[in-house]
């Protein structure tokens, strides 16, 4: 799968202003992208990436950082903020419980 997104989360998704978004949430933590890297489990190149809009954010990956930056997911994909699509919304659901409950193994 990689970074390919799919239906819904693509139509959504706008790299450029989820990357300004991510940076300046992350610099306004005063954290660096290599302790937010290590926090959420991801390389920190590809932190870089996400943050110079070079790389699609997968919907998994939004979900962790949105929680270790304690945040919404829309803070990071403002677009989030306008869905009125239920499938959509339990797509995110489900992401965030499945990321929620494995986070303890």
């Amino acid at each position: 799968m990689g970074d390919r997104m799919s239906g819904s989360w693509a139509a959504l998704y706008d790299r450029e202003v989820s990357a300004r978004q991510l940076r300046s949430l992350r610099a306004n933590r005063g954290l660096t992208q290599g302790q937010l890297a290590r926090l959420t489990g991801i390389t920190q190149g590809a932190l870089s990436n996400y943050e110079a809009s070079k790389r699609d954010l997968p919907l998994p990956t939004l979900i962790k950082l949105s929680t270790v930056l304690q945040v919404a997911p829309a803070a990071i994909v403002p677009a989030l903020i306008g869905m009125v699509d239920s499938g959509q919304r339990s797509e995110l659901s489900g992401y965030g419980a499945h990321t929620r409950s494995s986070a303890g193994d």
